[in-house]
């Protein structure tokens, strides 16, 4: 709280058991100890004759944008006792308010909300993406985390600086609905915050009208719903859960607020006693490392690595797991969500495109200068390759209104990276050599062998 920065290095706003509200403080980051205050002792503490810093206290708690009628302050925090059960009772806490496709989903969702209480020990913050049409429970899954999470804010049609603004004062966890109306619309504002957000210490920079520069840290925690999926650029930061029609019953009809204002006061004690250097995370941050880095089955049973996105997810999510113990369906959940990304960028357009070049050459896999130079490049034109994939286009059932145009297709291989050059009859092929070689590799291991030999 920043009326209270001066005096504490850490200050936490609870709810006494009398309604009253009290304030959890870390003194010194140097040697951290948690003491909770209540309101009076707060008051005799800061020996505020005037009462200046508790108006300015009382003012700024009450204009929390995160607090509303359902989602109050955390109940107050027990530091007395080891919580060991913290990560199941959140994980039944979902499993009352929202079904969820997958087991491995709870575990995994258990500890993104964890981690939210412990975002300065991370660098990295993961989004979650559910995705599925209406009436599938998206907006429910939502609200739920929301309840939970620390700091839970939920938006709908947020524009960018709104967001980037809202994290650098509060650091709350965000939670964006409909997400559907932004993809296209608002994405590239909204980017800023979905990507930038997920490493710690970018920056976005602003200039103000007499010239100065603001640069916001847009660093949060992020889960998103929309009823269809975002870029994939978007998705390779994200644990993506594909959210299907309801089929349990005995799920909460209204969210428990009461049981999520318990539980957010057990998780604002595991907060502050990692503050306080009660809990030390270093030993699980270590066996993070090393479980994201070795061969990990997937569902379908197949042994692959983790790619450079996926692992940094691992790496955050694990960590509870390991302190808790649900370290398996955490890996298990990441690693499915890597192949549901694979899967879904073969679908895209670049992908097929790529596909019907391969077919067209004649060639799979990685090549080297010496496959390069037998390709006939010069007699396979962008012609052939766009006939080729349309070819293939319908025989999927894919139908379209009308064929992919040479010209998009042309466009395409270049943003892959291939150049081409007019030959005769004016027509367009694939000019060969290093750079050549570099775009056919980065487009097969992006499109082909990320399906077939990594999880």
């Amino acid at each position: 709280m920043k009326a209270l920065s001066g005096t504490y290095a850490i200050a936490e706003a609870y709810c006494e058991v009398d309604n009253r509200m009290g304030v959890a403080v870390i003194e010194n980051v140097t040697t951290p100890a948690v003491r909770l205050l209540s309101w009076t002792d707060l008051k005799e503490e800061l020996d505020d004759h005037e009462g200046r810093i508790i108006r300015d206290v009382e003012r700024e708690i009450a204009q929390f944008p995160w607090l509303d009628r359902n989602c109050g302050l955390p109940a107050k925090p027990d530091m007395t006792i080891d919580d060991k059960t913290l990560f199941a009772d959140v994980m039944a806490y979902l499993r009352c308010h929202v079904e969820l496709p997958d087991e491995n989903h709870y575990a995994v969702c258990a500890s993104w909300v964890i981690a939210t209480y412990l975002r300065e020990q991370f660098d990295i913050a993961p989004r979650i993406i559910f995705h599925a049409p209406t009436r599938s429970g998206k907006t429910r899954a939502l609200e739920t985390l929301r309840a939970i999470s620390y700091r839970g804010m939920i938006f709908v049609d947020p524009t960018g600086p709104s967001l980037f603004r809202v994290i650098q004062q509060y650091w709350p966890t965000i939670f964006i609905d409909e997400g559907q109306y932004l993809i296209g619309k608002n994405e590239q504002a909204i980017s800023q915050t979905f990507k930038g957000g997920f490493g710690a210490g970018i920056k976005i920079p602003r200039v103000r009208d007499d010239g100065s520069i603001d640069c916001f840290e847009p660093f949060c925690f992020l889960a998103f719903a929309s009823k269809r999926l975002p870029p994939e650029d978007w998705q390779n930061r994200a644990i993506l859960i594909s959210m299907q029609e309801r089929t349990k019953d005995g799920l909460r009809h209204r969210i428990d607020y009461q049981a999520a204002k318990q539980l957010r006061g057990r998780l604002l004690a595991l907060r502050l006693r990692v503050l306080a250097e009660i809990i030390d995370l270093v030993p699980y941050q270590e066996m993070a490392m090393t479980a994201s880095t070795v061969p990990i089955a997937g569902r379908n049973g197949r042994l692959g690595y983790l790619n450079d996105r996926s692992g940094d997810i691992a790496r955050c999510l694990l960590v509870p797991g390991f302190l808790f113990g649900g370290s398996s369906e955490v890996l298990t959940a990441v690693v499915d969500s890597q192949s549901l990304a694979a899967e879904e960028l073969r679908e895209t357009l670049e992908a097929k495109v790529f596909l019907a070049l391969e077919e067209a050459m004649g060639t799979s896999g990685i090549i080297d200068e010496r496959t390069c130079a037998s390709m006939r490049l010069s007699e396979v034109f962008t012609r052939d390759i766009q006939m080729r994939l349309n070819e293939d286009l319908r025989n999927h059932g894919d139908a379209r209104p009308r064929d992919i145009s040479t010209k998009t297709v042309t466009s395409m291989l270049r943003s892959l990276g291939f150049e081409t050059q007019r030959g005769k009859k004016n027509m367009s092929f694939l000019v060969g050599g290093e750079k050549f070689i570099r775009a056919w590799n980065v487009a097969h291991s992006r499109y082909v062998a990320c399906g077939s030999g990594g999880a």
